[in-house]
């Protein structure tokens, strides 16, 4: 129900509200071109740089350290494109995840880097033999799945999901023909490498220089997959709920705020759970004890007036209204400041602001052409407020 108009509200999905993977390729591309995934790309290959310098000098007494580097490479950049999954599906698309929020059991990769070596690399499990068409046939099946893989592997933790053909072909069909357009792309993402090496010359650091390119799609492909779960949210059965979904307020900002002011943010988001659990006396009450009267929220203070209104406290509005209309002057926000200025005359035929808050009321009404309450306003300055 909504609290100003005691009507009931149906649910827009935020799916409706964000553009097709398809349109987004160009910001997908650039996603990986932040600090923390830039960092992350050179570091990992400035030491596989190292790698090989030192394989080349043929410095054998350090080859255990760096073939345990080498090993422990892929699962650094899972590590890190598991969170980006993560983040991208709760709706942040912008941001890339920095260093100490990537997250995830080190358990549960090891057993996603198995699949993903089967997933990405099956010639390197089965001999690729162009006249055997039944093995053609199963390569491309495991291509098509791998979108679908990947997802269901990420999103629910369990290897033994990922690997199920039911749930497998269920998610398939949720995203439906959209889904050949996503493992269409997610495979050449990971076959342009092995395109590149196949067509450049051999040189030295060639292998570092593709593994770069290999990192930075991977980046790409977990952040489209996200993307994906996102659109298709409510098909999958996932849910995102629009305070995930819409940017974030600024954090500095907020800090910098009186404490009072912060207690206020924090306050309309519990009066706001109690009105969807209908329990509006006991909101109403929760703003008069924590407010004693001093509104610094201009949304908290709207709330307060239209909760006296459904539950009969009329006669408390012009009390309340003096302060509301002060911030509402403070954001420029004419229909409520019209609003409330007319519930509170309605209860107080003599209520009356501040001369500032007149002047702007007498705009908004002249700006709407509503003439009978340009004159009221506009009586009550000519007469020495």
């Amino acid at each position: 129900m909504c609290p100003k108009c005691n009507v009931e509200l149906s649910e827009h999905y935020l799916s409706n509200t964000i553009e097709p993977f398809w349109k987004q390729l160009s910001s997908l591309f650039k996603y990986p071109l932040q600090r923390t995934p830039l960092t992350l790309i050179g570091l990992l290959t400035l030491g596989l740089l190292l790698c090989e310098i030192l394989i080349d000098a043929e410095v054998l007494f350090i080859m255990v350290p760096i073939l345990a580097y080498i090993a422990a490479t892929p699962f650094v950049l899972l590590y890190y494109c598991n969170t980006v999954f993560n983040r991208t599906a709760k709706g942040d698309f912008n941001t890339a995840p920095h260093w100490h929020e990537v997250t995830g059991s080190k358990s549960q990769l090891l057993l996603q880097f198995c699949l993903l070596l089967f997933l990405f690399f099956p010639e390197m499990i089965f001999e690729y033999d162009t006249d055997n068409g039944l093995l053609n046939v199963a390569l491309l099946i495991i291509v098509f799945m791998q979108p679908a893989i990947i997802m269901i592997m990420v999103a629910s933790k369990s290897v033994v999901k990922a690997i199920n053909p039911i749930v497998i072909v269920t998610l398939i069909y949720r995203i439906g023909w959209p889904y050949c357009m996503l493992a269409v792309f997610i495979s050449l993402l990971f076959s342009a490498p092995l395109v590149l090496i196949s067509k450049l010359p051999y040189f030295g650091l060639l292998l570092v220089l593709l593994n770069a390119v290999w990192q930075y799609y991977m980046i790409v492909i977990y952040h489209l997959l996200g993307y994906v779960v996102f659109q298709y949210q409510e098909e999958l059965g996932f849910r995102v709920g629009y305070s995930d979904y819409l940017q974030k307020p600024d954090n500095d900002k907020f800090s910098t705020l009186p404490v009072s002011h912060q207690i206020q943010y924090r306050l309309l988001a519990e009066v706001n759970i109690l009105i969807k659990e209908t329990k509006l006396s006991e909101a109403l009450e929760l703003i008069r004890v924590n407010t004693k009267g001093e509104i610094h929220n201009v949304d908290l203070g709207l709330r307060y007036i239209s909760l006296m209104e459904r539950c009969g406290k009329q006669k408390a509005i012009p009390r309340v209204g003096r302060n509301v209309l002060d911030l509402l002057l403070q954001e420029n926000r004419r229909a409520d400041g019209m609003d409330v200025y007319k519930k509170c005359r309605k209860e107080d035929d003599t209520f009356s602001p501040r001369e500032e808050v007149l002047r702007w009321l007498l705009d908004c009404f002249e700006r709407s052409g509503d003439l009978v309450w340009v004159e009221s306003v506009g009586g009550w300055l000519r007469n020495g407020h």
